[in-house]
């Protein structure tokens, strides 16, 4: 299966080269080239291929099976996503800007960050994030793994360093034991990336909404006139973009290709 994951995200990547020369132009990009290769791992975009609608405009989530819960993991991955000591005077934690009861963001024009900074972006929302090809608005990171380091050093988000989360995670007791439950090689912060990535992938996954359940062949989970919106959706090119397993989250698009942005 991983085997013809890989096939078919390289026979797409010829296709789209193909008919869109400028693609071809782009630098090579070694971290999209090592998540084309799976990262070791099946990737979670190319999840429920064997799904009926997989070869259709929209492909419906995967069953909670194919990310298998670790608890030990899980629980470790909770207390570090709530987890105010990450940050430089415990100002902040990952739940201060993703928080579940608010969509998973925090619902502001940009984040506030440590010392009240604010910050360059809205917050993106961290509901279904595992299914992007990339993570944050610019992609710069490929994968929840990445993506959950990053705001720890940055000066106007949690404004630490990863050195010092680390004594902080290697000098508490309970931490400790924590991280040698899941972990051989205890308290690492790779470590504490993979389980703030298992909980995320865990916990903010959203299988039980209308659409989700219409995808899934429960044909009157959509109102009549939702179904009407779905066919005008398609109909007048918002698919071109928003499509796929999450709707989107799945290429770089252009801004400013109509008008100035």
């Amino acid at each position: 299966m991983r085997r013809l994951t890989r096939f078919f995200l390289l026979l797409l990547g010829s296709l789209w080269s193909g008919l869109n020369p400028g693609f071809a132009t782009e630098p090579d990009d070694p971290a999209w080239r090592s998540f084309q290769h799976g990262l070791g791992a099946p990737a979670y975009i190319g999840a429920n291929a064997e799904h009926p609608a997989a070869d259709t405009v929209f492909r419906p989530l995967p069953q909670p099976s194919f990310w298998r819960i670790n608890a030990d993991k899980f629980t470790l991955g909770f207390r570090l996503f709530h987890e105010s000591r990450l940050a430089t005077g415990n100002g902040i934690a990952c739940v201060t800007c993703h928080a579940g009861t608010l969509s998973g963001a925090d619902r502001r024009v940009v984040s506030i960050g440590v010392g009240g900074a604010a910050g360059k972006m809205n917050a993106l929302s961290v509901f279904n994030a595992a299914f992007n090809f990339r993570q944050f608005w610019d992609g710069r990171a490929v994968t929840l793994e990445d993506q959950a380091l990053l705001p720890i050093a940055t000066d106007f988000e949690m404004a630490n360093t990863l050195e010092a989360v680390r004594e902080f995670l290697g000098g508490d007791s309970e931490y400790t034991t924590m991280f040698q439950d899941v972990y051989p090689d205890g308290v690492t912060i790779a470590n504490m990336a993979d389980a703030l990535a298992h909980y995320q992938r865990s916990t903010f996954i959203r299988l039980d909404t209308p659409f989700q359940r219409y995808l899934g062949g429960q044909q009157n989970a959509l109102t009549e006139q939702a179904q009407q919106g779905l066919r005008r959706f398609t109909e007048v090119g918002c698919s071109h973009c928003d499509n796929g397993i999450n709707l989107g989250g799945n290429s770089y698009q252009k801004l400013g290709a109509l008008s100035a942005y």
